[in-house]
């Protein structure tokens, strides 16, 4: 067993502690509630990542695309969790015309790091409405920006569960 396989062991390890449970209404509110507050944060993060993943304007509101995602794509509280983390890491600006591809972005790599049983990326870019080459090309921005480096200990899981579900 390599030292990949080794971190990955351990973060999912503890990740199963914790009730993956299916997300009801209440949970997606206060999922958008925190995806929108991150949209409306005023920080000094970098622009320059925004531009590739800027869309003119979407026919879709981000709490619409959202709930399509979670329903049509079975997403879990877990996942949602983990790929808000990921989302964190990249520091840069967040609008409406960026958002929902870092969205769709995030939960493909949260998904392909703890699911055994992937969903394929173009199912991802079917169900995303994104060509799947430009999402492939995305997925690797995605991961370049932060560093490759999906590991997430407990406290990160944590407190962003509590910053999520618990205000």
């Amino acid at each position: 067993m390599d030292i990949k396989e080794d971190i990955n062991d351990i973060n999912l390890s503890f990740i199963n502690k914790y009730k993956d449970k299916q997300l009801e209404e209440e949970d997606i509110n206060k999922i958008i509630k925190y995806y929108l507050k991150i949209l409306t944060n005023d920080n000094n993060y970098e622009t320059s990542f925004e531009s590739y993943y800027h869309i003119e304007s979407s026919t879709i509101s981000i709490e619409e695309y959202l709930k399509r995602l979670i329903e049509l794509l079975d997403i879990s509280q877990n996942l949602i969790i983990i790929s808000l983390i990921y989302i964190d890491r990249l520091k840069i600006k967040f609008n409406y015309n960026n958002f929902h591809k870092l969205l769709l972005t995030s939960l493909l790599i949260t998904n392909k790091f703890l699911e055994d049983d992937n969903i394929t990326n173009n199912y991802w870019a079917n169900y995303g409405g994104i060509p799947l080459d430009y999402l492939n090309k995305l997925e690797i921005k995605f991961l370049k920006k932060i560093n490759y480096i999906l590991y997430v200990n407990e406290e990160e899981f944590i407190k962003k569960y509590e910053e999520i579900f618990l205000v």
